[in-house]
């Protein structure tokens, strides 16, 4: 093998090894939430496969599916699932009564990369919740699944 032919192997191995890591993220499925009242929104999905997972950004809109979305927690949401549902949980707080949210969620691995965005999930806060987590019946709270 020739000096030139022995460059070529190792710059394509070197560049496969590179692009692995820039693009073997893979988008991770919706987000599941119930909303129980105003102040916190339950937030959970099913870990990535991927072992170098770092973490997760989670991101909430307040304009529609389409709309802007900002990261809901300072730093990376940890890739820790839950010991009995196998899933990650996190809770939203702070929502305010009568509005649509809708999230999405990236996955990040140990270098920083990150995943597309996940397909948005909608969370509808009711305009009223009692005490014991009865909402108003003109704008019912339903469960909503994740699309992916």
């Amino acid at each position: 093998m020739r000096k030139n032919d022995l460059w070529f192997v190792v710059g394509t191995v070197v560049i496969l090894i590179l692009l692995a890591f820039v693009i073997a993220i893979l988008v991770p499925r919706s987000a599941e939430a119930i909303c129980i009242d105003a102040a916190s929104v339950p937030i959970n999905w099913a870990p990535n496969p991927e072992p170098d997972i770092a973490g997760y950004k989670l991101l909430r809109s307040v304009n529609g599916p389409a709309g802007d979305y900002t990261v809901v927690h300072a730093g990376l949401i940890a890739n820790t699932p839950d010991e009995e549902d196998g899933r990650i949980h996190y809770v939203d707080t702070g929502l305010e009564y009568g509005c649509v949210y809708h999230y999405t969620l990236q996955a990040v691995d140990l270098c920083n990369n990150e995943s597309p965005e996940s397909l948005p999930s909608e969370i509808v806060v009711p305009d009223f919740v009692d005490e014991e987590g009865n909402t108003n019946p003109a704008t019912p709270s339903a469960p909503i699944v994740g699309g992916n």
